[in-house]
């Protein structure tokens, strides 16, 4: 019996130790993996934080581009503005120097067409002059040839031509 019973306690005890074994072992890797919960926990952490900070350089580089883009389209539109004002100016100052040419232009023109109205008038003055003068001397030409005509016919037929005129 004796046998049997330190057989049976010493199967206990194996047993025994065997289960404090397991529960050292259980006991090491909840351990472990507390610890490692403890790093998960504080990865999380970590990450989370992380992601809040991702988040908000996120957030802040949309604030900074709308701000640039706003800027960029005020620039654009004051860009503009600038470029349509100029080209106002520069058209202006285009047709007022246009108008400026055709005006001095004209008054050359004016002034050209006036001199050469004047020219042909006193063309006109002198051709009519030269005519009035051909006009006499060919009548003094006829008169010539007839005197000479007469001086030059025989006595009787400067009679009879004296007498037909």
């Amino acid at each position: 019996l004796q046998e049997r019973v330190d057989a049976l306690d010493s199967q206990v005890r194996s047993r025994v130790s065997h289960f404090e074994q397991d529960l050292q072992t259980m006991a090491y890797r909840a351990t472990v993996l507390e610890q490692k919960s403890e790093v998960l926990r504080d990865d999380q952490q970590a990450s989370s934080r992380s992601w809040g900070m991702a988040t908000d350089q996120i957030a802040d580089l949309r604030s900074e581009l709308a701000r640039v883009r706003a800027q960029a389209n005020t620039v654009d539109s004051v860009a503009k503005e600038i470029v349509d004002r100029e080209l106002t100016f520069r058209m202006s100052e285009l047709r007022r120097g246009l108008q400026e040419q055709i005006a001095g232009s004209e008054v050359r023109w004016g002034a050209q067409s006036a001199a050469a109205s004047d020219r042909i008038t006193d063309l006109g003055r002198r051709l009519a002059t030269l005519y009035g003068r051909f006009e006499s001397v060919s009548k003094c030409m006829g008169r010539i040839t007839a005197v000479g005509q007469s001086l030059a016919a025989p006595p009787d037929a400067a009679a009879a031509h004296s007498a037909g005129s």
